[in-house]
């Protein structure tokens, strides 16, 4: 089980780190642009699996406002 939970870790954190680094620093709310778009839809899911395994998502700070912001959206 130790394993399976840091290669999870690795495989998740890795993919976190290649959509941070795409990202525009001007990034906030949105993953492209100033709206929502499939990136931001694919996004939110993506940080609750990296939640649930553990990654520290204090690396991604791009990735952490947006997710913010995208939960704070009515459905």
């Amino acid at each position: 089980e130790t394993q399976r939970t840091q290669a999870a870790k690795k495989v998740i954190s890795e993919g976190l780190k290649a959509v941070e680094a795409l990202l525009p620093s001007t990034a906030v709310k949105y993953c492209v642009g100033e709206a929502l778009s499939i990136a931001d839809l694919v996004l939110v899911p993506q940080v609750y699996n990296a939640i649930r395994w553990g990654v520290n998502m204090e690396e991604f700070p791009k990735i952490n406002s947006i997710h913010n912001h995208l939960i704070s959206l009515d459905p």
